[in-house]
């Protein structure tokens, strides 16, 4: 319940959340924009973090699957802003990427929150924070080496495969942990016979 979503968190933090050193490079490469496109696709992806956040909000239950399934749809988001011909097709993109990016985060958090001992629940948080922000300063020269050698759009894309590559990872330890619980309903058990009488001691 904790090591999957903290593993989880350093791979997307490492590659995905460098907004920062991608999205200019986006922008005026790929997009031939300007720095006010940048300012507005980028206050885009912050109107879809705020949907995201007030959304997640509302959520009740938060499980190992839920964390992967924003990490999936955290990474589809990123494609589809990938291959966006143009600032049409990549503004709900954005709002969709600022969504599934906050929602990931939110869950992750939340889990790691819910499911830690409370005596271990600072060092786990701090963990957490650690893999969040520390991992995202080491991933930058990674993502932007891929930038200035294959262009913005390949770092997306490297964020968005480590994301779908995350999500893949933690849908398949929740089927190791618990095989039955995607597909099947639990199995009442065995009736009682009536004639049954305890034991005399």
């Amino acid at each position: 319940q904790l090591f999957v979503p903290l593993v989880m968190m350093g791979v997307v933090g490492t590659l995905a959340y460098n907004f920062g050193t991608v999205m200019p490079l986006f922008v005026t490469r790929d997009l031939g924009g300007s720095d006010m496109l940048f300012t507005v696709l980028f206050s885009i992806i912050s109107v879809g973090s705020l949907i995201g956040a007030l959304a997640a909000a509302r959520r009740e239950v938060v499980t190992v699957r839920t964390v992967a399934m924003s990490s999936l749809g955290f990474g589809i988001a990123m494609l589809l802003l990938a291959v966006a011909p143009g600032i049409g097709l990549a503004v709900p993109a954005a709002l969709l990427v600022g969504v599934t990016s906050i929602a990931f985060l939110v869950s992750s958090t939340a889990i790691v929150q819910l499911e830690a001992a409370p005596q271990m629940r600072g060092r786990v948080l701090a963990l957490q924070a650690m893999l969040f922000l520390g991992s995202t300063p080491i991933g930058g020269p990674i993502v932007g080496w891929v930038a200035q050698n294959f262009g913005a759009r390949w770092s997306i894309v490297l964020g968005a495969v480590a994301c779908l590559g995350a999500a893949a990872w933690g849908l398949s330890a929740v089927r190791r942990s618990h095989p039955d619980a995607l597909d099947q309903p639990a199995t009442p058990p065995p009736p009682t016979a009536p004639d049954a009488r305890p034991l005399a001691a």
